[in-house]
């Protein structure tokens, strides 16, 4: 038989996987938003450290 609505709102054998589901994208999207941070941050810093190295020269 179908279940009722009210039974589907109560049976909480999904809400477990949904939860952790839920807390999964929230933790990749944080992640993905400081390395996107960090990969501008750090873009200046590594090309001007590559223009000092091409600027030495060799001997």
């Amino acid at each position: 038989m179908h279940p009722s609505a009210k039974d589907m709102f109560l049976d909480e054998r999904g809400n477990t996987f949904l939860e952790n589901a839920l807390w999964i994208i929230l933790f990749t999207l944080a992640v993905g938003a400081m390395v996107g941070s960090l990969a501008t941050a750090t873009k200046g810093k590594i090309q001007e450290m590559i223009d000092r190295i091409s600027g030495v020269g060799t001997p």
